[in-house]
């Protein structure tokens, strides 16, 4: 893919480096001066990241000429940054509430049995397209840029970071529904970087308005409670320590540190925050952590111990978040648990009727089959099917006269194109829109915004992408009560 790296990184970065280097500059002009703004950590492969060597950077100008040598980055700068040891070689710093500010929501796929069609595919199912789609060692990153930077302060509580935090999670928890998502990744922290080698997907007209993105967050947490095709939950009085999966992990001992926050450091803090969230005195959380601790093979060092259980005792979290304990006890127990091996809840489930059970079927079950049909015989390079009605009905097993309503009703639909032939062996040509919009948006035969129009509808592009300026004005939405 032929890109201009620069701006490839203006486009994520925005205002968050000085355009040249503050000493030394070989390109910057005479008497040329500029403000300080964001540092970010660069880092030379994975094997450096895990001991913290790299370097730091605060220009464009130094940003440009390590970007051959670049694995890893941090691209959502910090307020500063700094090195721990006098040889300059061991960058610290890198925490989340010395963040500058938030430029891109990053998703990381730990799978390479999908592929980037895959993935814009998810994401317009959820209604919009990442800017950014690159390969890694074990799958892909996905970056959704903002259009304004979301700036953090101290002196709002982090409330900017909180509420970012909530809309990167509901973004994983999402396309979590159908891709690998790596749901422990690190939301701001440190990502592959770019280059014209292993980026997929660019677009840099697809910029997010964040106040659009909390919105459409927090309609996803409405519809995950009140959506009442799955369980009806009741609050379980119990606490998280009386939970199986809490004595799962506590006499678990064959757990190393070299998967990152995904290892012992994890389960430690999520262990500590239970017994938090549970009512447990800090003497006791140590005493029993202490002796978890200790049955590991590589246990961590006291002082990283205590470090852990004072965190968890800060009072900035509330308790241990459900989608970590699923993913630690998969990846730590047993792959094959599920919530309910794990979770003392009281539930309700509504289970859909199989189709050969159903008496009245409604549109939006056959319209659900047909698209289950056009996923199995269409993709994003074949994306049009023509089949006669006979074989359609044939096919979904569907009475002549709902098809023929279901086909007036698809017509209607943006997330289908149809074209109807007439004759003896009239039928139709049929397409998922998502398809369309992909193989389209992949040859660049149209601007990419008139593509994403064509399946999104022009309201929700105006939500979404390159919104105008009264609704991305960012002072002010910080001070309303999230939750």
């Amino acid at each position: 893919m032929s890109l201009n790296m620069k701006k490839v990184y203006q486009v994520i970065m925005k205002d968050g480096l000085r355009d040249y280097r503050y000493l030394n500059s070989k390109i910057k002009p005479i008497n040329y001066s500029e403000e300080n703004k964001g540092f970010i950590a660069g880092f030379r492969s994975k094997e450096m990241l895990h001991s913290s060597k790299g370097f730091i950077m605060t220009s464009y100008e130094a940003l440009l000429d390590n970007q051959d040598n670049l694995t890893h980055w941090t691209p959502n700068p910090y307020i500063t940054l700094s090195y721990k040891d006098s040889a300059r070689l061991h960058v610290q710093g890198h925490e989340e509430e010395k963040i500058r500010q938030i430029n891109t929501f990053v998703i990381d796929i730990d799978d390479r049995t999908v592929n980037e069609n895959d993935i814009l595919l998810a994401c317009l199912d959820l209604g919009f397209t990442p800017t950014l789609v690159l390969k890694t060692d074990r799958g892909y990153q996905v970056y959704f840029v903002l259009k304004n930077p979301v700036y953090v302060t101290a002196k709002s509580g982090f409330k900017s970071l909180k509420v970012a935090k909530k809309v990167a999670i509901s973004l994983k928890n999402a396309l979590n529904k159908t891709l690998p998502v790596d749901m422990l990744c690190n939301d701001f922290g440190i990502c592959r970087f770019p280059t014209s080698k292993n980026i997929e997907f660019f677009e840099a007209s697809f910029l997010y308005d964040f106040s659009s993105l909390l919105t459409w967050s927090l309609k996803q947490s409405d519809n995950e409670t009140n959506s009442n095709a799955k369980m009806i939950l009741r609050k379980s009085p119990n606490r998280q320590i009386d939970e199986p999966w809490f004595d799962m992990l506590l006499h678990q001992s064959d757990v190393k540190g070299s998967r990152g926050i995904m290892g012992r450091n994890n389960i430690t803090l999520t262990l500590a925050l239970a017994m938090y969230s549970s009512g447990q005195s800090k003497e006791t959380c140590l005493f029993n952590l202490t002796e978890f601790n200790a049955r590991l093979a590589i246990p961590l060092k006291e002082s990283e111990l205590n470090r852990t259980i004072e965190s968890a005792y800060s009072g900035k979290y509330e308790g241990a978040k459900r989608s970590y304990i699923i993913n630690l006890c998969q990846e730590w127990v047993a792959n094959d648990l599920e919530a309910k091996d794990l979770f003392k809840t009281s539930s309700w489930y509504k289970f859909k009727k199989q189709r050969s059970e159903r008496k009245n079927s409604h549109l939006k079950e056959w319209r659900e089959d047909i698209v289950e049909y056009l996923r199995e015989t269409t993709d994003t390079v074949k994306s049009h099917i023509r089949i006669t009605r006979k074989q359609l009905i044939a096919a979904l097993n569907i009475p002549s006269a709902t098809l023929s309503r279901l086909m007036n009703s698809l017509e209607k639909d943006r997330f289908f194109q149809i074209e109807r032939f007439m004759g003896q062996d009239g039928g139709y040509r049929l397409a998922l829109t998502q398809n369309v919009v992909v193989n389209e948006l992949k040859a660049k035969k149209k601007e990419s915004k008139e593509v994403l129009a064509t399946y999104l509808g022009s309201t929700d592009m105006e939500l979404l992408v390159n919104s105008p300026a009264k609704s991305t004005k960012q002072i002010g939405l910080f001070e309303l009560d999230t939750g």
